[in-house]
């Protein structure tokens, strides 16, 4: 799977933070964005994951304008996991990892044994 950007461009209010970013992402690689902080790294990562959206250019994922998935088929494709992330609440390690597996799980029902299985799979590898 690949991301391709054409002059994407992304502003918070009036102060542009990305301006016409056009790149190819190919599947299989590791790719590392570096810059200072307030570059637009994070930005990036929240636009690539459909978290953000551009104010003008195009993203596609697998060939696909990203805005064309709907929100549940983007989060069973695509995952960011944050370098600091902080939970408000009291969770513990196993319901965190159930977390991933919400867009698998049809809204107001209990996760599933199968959904339990694969949990435990993740957690033990």
């Amino acid at each position: 799977m690949s991301f391709r950007l054409s002059d994407v461009s992304f502003s918070y209010d009036d102060r542009p933070v990305i301006r016409n970013l056009s790149l190819e992402l190919a599947p299989g690689r590791f790719i590392g964005i570096l810059g200072p902080n307030g570059s637009g790294k994070t930005t990036l990562l929240d636009l690539l994951s459909g978290h953000r959206r551009p104010a003008s250019g195009l993203i596609e994922y697998d060939g696909r304008p990203l805005a064309g998935y709907g929100r549940k088929e983007l989060a069973r494709r695509i995952a960011l996991v944050p370098q600091h992330y902080h939970i408000n609440f009291p969770f513990s390690a196993l319901e965190v990892v159930m977390m991933g597996r919400y867009p698998r799980i049809p809204r107001f029902q209990a996760p599933s044994e199968a959904d339990m299985a694969a949990v435990r799979r993740a957690m033990t590898l």
